[in-house]
């Protein structure tokens, strides 16, 4: 049976690692836990400041659009030809190039918000990789705090080292 020195020590050490350790792996965990949430708003902010500027975007290219249709408008009145008539390919021509310019903004934008969620996944599950199990950790912890205390307790002026030599003969 082991000396109550011996056990007190090797316990000790034990307790401490273990409950350092768990503290230790439940703090890393909350960070891992608020450093994801902060990568899910950043993606959101990110999303809305796309679309943002996607709205902005089309609105720039509907304009330019109906600039081109007023500055044909007035070239064939001042030309004196009906609106309808040899004018009215060039209408839809803008019309087409307005659809056009709008299909890609809209392309852009879902590619854009696409790639700002893929990156908000990835680095999300990074993070989540970065989490510990806390009885496993103070599980180790608490066994090397074992082998710690033998050692601390070998060390000491009169322990029977040759009795409790290591952690096989503490575990017989």
């Amino acid at each position: 049976m082991a000396d109550f020195g011996l056990t007190a020590i090797t316990l000790a050490a034990a307790a401490a690692s273990a409950g350092t350790a768990a503290y230790g792996a439940q703090q890393k965990n909350k960070a891992v836990k608020n450093s994801q949430a902060a990568a899910r708003r950043a993606a959101i902010t990110q999303g809305n400041q796309i679309e943002d500027a996607a709205k902005l975007e089309r609105l720039k290219r509907k304009r330019e659009s109906d600039q081109i249709r007023a500055r044909i408008a007035v070239t064939g009145a001042a030309a004196g030809v009906d609106p309808a008539g040899s004018y009215a390919d060039l209408e839809r021509q803008v019309g087409f190039d307005e659809n056009l310019n709008l299909d890609i903004i809209d392309t852009n934008r879902r590619n854009q918000i696409a790639r700002v969620n893929s990156g908000a996944q990835a680095d999300i599950t990074a993070l989540g990789a970065q989490t510990r199990n806390v009885l496993l950790d103070a599980f180790t912890s608490g066994a090397q705090g074992v082998s710690t205390g033998l050692s601390l307790y070998n060390a000491l002026p009169g322990a029977q080292p040759t009795r409790y030599g290591d952690e096989r003969d503490f575990f017989q």
